[in-house]
C-alpha cells in the first residue's frame, strides 16, 4: 500500500488492537497522517489532515519527529520540542508537555519511548497492596556523539499527561 508513492515517511505507530496481530497503523505521509487497519492485510481506512493535528495550522512549520502509542494515549513529538498527546480516534489534543531544552542550539530531540515500570523492589506482603509505578521518558538526541536521555515523569494533576519534576527546572542537563 506504501509503496504506491514515491514519497517518504515522516514518522509511524502501530496501536495494538485487542486481538493479537491486528490494530491501526498511522503514518505521516504528503500532509496528512493516514490510518491503515492491519488484520493479517493492510487496508487503508482514512486519513487525519495535519490542519487538524496542527490545531488549525498554527504549527505548520512544527513537523511530527516520533510518535508513540502509551496507555491508550499517542504521543507525537514535534521539532520546537513539544510533546502532545492525542486521541487518534476522535483527533482531539488531550495535553501538551513542553519538553527540556537540548542541551546545546544545534541539537534535537529525535526519538521516543515512555515506560512504566514497577517501583518496588521487594514484593508486598499483602496482594491488595496497590503497586507504585513510575513512567519514564527516553529520547534519544540527534546530537554528535548520538545520546539517549531518560527522564522520570510526574502525574499531573490538570490533564491526563505528565510533567516533568520541578528540579528538572526545563533544561537538560548531564
Amino acid at each position: 500500500v506504501l509503496q504506491e508513492t514515491p514519497s517518504t515517511a515522516g514518522s509511524m505507530v502501530f496501536v495494538s488492537a485487542d486481538n493479537v496481530g491486528e490494530g491501526k497503523f498511522h503514518v505521516v505521509l504528503d500532509g496528512a497522517m493516514h490510518t491503515y487497519h492491519l488484520d493479517g492485510s493492510l487496508s487503508r481506512v482514512g486519513s487525519i489532515n495535519m490542519k487538524m493535528l496542527n490545531q488549525g495550522g498554527l504549527l505548520e512549520k512544527d513537523p511530527i519527529t516520533a510518535m508513540e502509542h502509551f496507555e491508550g494515549v499517542t504521543y507525537l513529538l514535534r521539532q520546537s520540542g513539544v510533546l502532545q498527546g492525542w486521541d487518534l480516534q476522535t483527533a482531539t489534543l488531550q495535553s501538551e508537555l513542553l519538553l527540556p531544552q537540548a542541551p546545546t542550539f544545534s541539537d534535537r530531540w529525535a526519538g521516543i519511548a515512555l515506560e512504566r515500570q514497577n517501583d518496588s523492589a521487594v514484593s508486598h506482603l499483602r496482594k491488595n497492596e496497590a503497586e507504585e509505578t513510575s513512567v519514564f521518558l527516553h529520547m534519544s538526541l540527534d546530537a554528535f556523539p548520538p545520546e539517549l536521555w531518560t527522564f522520570r515523569l510526574e502525574a499531573s494533576t490538570s490533564d491526563s499527561m505528565f510533567t516533568f519534576p520541578t528540579e528538572c527546572g526545563g533544561v537538560a542537563f548531564n
